[in-house]
Formats: C-alpha cells, sequence, structure tokens
C-alpha cells in the first residue's frame, strides 16, 4: 500500500513553474521517501519499458519536438545506471547520495504538477510539464556524473 501511495504521489505532473515558496512547504522526507519507492519501482526491468512508452506516447503528442532529446537523455541515464550497477552496494548508496535534496523536492513539485495536468487532460500545463520534467531528467545525469567522479 506504501508503495502504491508513494507511485501515486511520485506521479509525474506539472502545471505552473516551480516556485521558492512551494519547494519550501513540501516534506523533504516524504518527498525524498516517495522518490525513492519510485526509482524502485521505475528500476524494475517489468516496469520501466511501461514508464519510457507512457512518456514518449505523451510527448509525441504534446510535445514532438522534444522526442529526440528526451530519448537522448534516456540514453544518458541508461549508461549512467550501467555504470551504477556494476559497484556494490555501499558504493551505490553513496553515489546516490550525490544527488541533492533539492533535486528531490523540486522531483516531488514536478511529478506533483505533472499528475495534476494529465488528469485533467490540460494540453497546455502537460506540455509545460514535459519541459519540466526533460530538465530534471537532465539535471539528474549531471549529478549523477558528478556524483560518479567523487
Amino acid at each position: 500500500m506504501k508503495m502504491i501511495l508513494s507511485i501515486l504521489v511520485g506521479v509525474q505532473i506539472i502545471a505552473s513553474p516551480i516556485y521558492a515558496e512551494e519547494v519550501n512547504n513540501i516534506d523533504k522526507d516524504l518527498a525524498i521517501e516517495s522518490m525513492y519507492c519510485l526509482e524502485e519501482l521505475d528500476n524494475t526491468a517489468q516496469l520501466q519499458p511501461h514508464f519510457k512508452y507512457y512518456h514518449e506516447l505523451i510527448i509525441e503528442k504534446h510535445r514532438p519536438d522534444l522526442l529526440e532529446e528526451w530519448k537522448q537523455v534516456d540514453r544518458d541515464r541508461e549508461a549512467i545506471d550501467k555504470k551504477i550497477r556494476e559497484y556494490n552496494k555501499e558504493k551505490r548508496d553513496d553515489v546516490y547520495e550525490g544527488i541533492s535534496n533539492n533535486w528531490y523536492t523540486k522531483h516531488a513539485i514536478v511529478q506533483q504538477q505533472f499528475l495534476s495536468a494529465v488528469k485533467e487532460r490540460e494540453s497546455e500545463k502537460i506540455k509545460i510539464s514535459l519541459s519540466h520534467l526533460l530538465s530534471l531528467k537532465k539535471s539528474w545525469n549531471i549529478e549523477m556524473k558528478e556524483a560518479l567522479k567523487e
């Protein structure tokens, strides 16, 4: 049940620009916990193709101009994940600790906004959300590359 709730909290959403007061009002522990649960779910071999396909479909419909860049960012992430899987559990945990709390907080906000936009079937909000999601994915890749260097 906790994982289902985390999925619902973590499902990607965005409707408006991220404001500092929104970031400060998010329970950071909940945001990080939700992200870890979503990461565990997202990284399962059975569900990852479904998430990727869903994102590609929604991008094709609402922001086809982002599709190739989205795919490239995904390929970069896959390469990063491959490197991380080569490490033992302790080293993997250290690498994941390299992701800032700020990233997890932004992730929770962006996911929530995207979920709202999708629930409302609001095309303009979905378009904005996809752009924010892409930026978030890029920043994850950058932070992970930095963490791998340490």
